[in-house]
């Protein structure tokens, strides 16, 4: 099987632009916080554009000192969608790690989160991804499986997270997840 006919399995929503080709994204996407944490919107916080996908996973552990991480989670996602509207777009989009840091360094709420994001070239169609603790990502075809993201923690349910604007990108402050 070429790389064009892999593609065409994987990215089925190719569309036509003019003469150039246009890869986007085709999904749905949704959140069901845990029912003890409804009343306060959850702990995480989702984005997705028709050509970023991302996710903020935000440390339940947190609570126990009186922070709520899924404030963090989400100021993630509001910075994130302010580095978009900007001139570099398409720079963001080719490097979703430069992307994850920049808006980690420029939150300054209290808490931590697992970061996922994932992004798809408008016209070459080449998928990246970024990532840091246990929210990971798969990418299917039709046909099934292609690529899965390795979850990143030091054991079960204390992931590697982001945290701590511009002074630590993925050092764990806070051991206990809780989630």
């Amino acid at each position: 099987m070429t790389s064009k006919d892999l593609r065409k399995k994987i990215f089925p929503f190719e569309t036509q632009e003019g003469t150039k080709r246009r890869f986007e994204f085709k999904l749905a996407f949704g959140v069901a916080p845990h029912p003890d944490k409804v009343w306060k919107g959850g702990e995480d916080a989702f984005f997705v554009s028709r050509n970023i996908m991302m996710m903020a996973d935000g440390v339940g552990g947190w609570a126990k000192m009186g922070i709520d991480s899924g404030v963090y989670a989400r100021r993630l996602v509001e910075i994130v969608k302010a580095l978009l509207h900007s001139d570099k777009e398409l720079y963001y989009i080719e490097r979703p790690e430069e992307l994850g840091v920049k808006a980690v360094q420029l939150n300054e709420e209290k808490g931590s989160a697992t970061l996922s994001i994932i992004t798809l070239h408008p016209v070459s169609g080449v998928v990246k991804g970024y990532h840091v603790g246990d929210s990971i990502y798969g990418i299917f075809s039709p046909e099934g499986f292609y690529f899965m993201a390795h979850e990143q923690q030091r054991s079960f349910n204390v992931p590697y997270q982001v945290y701590g604007g511009a002074h630590n990108i993925t050092k764990d402050k806070y051991e206990d997840s809780d989630d």
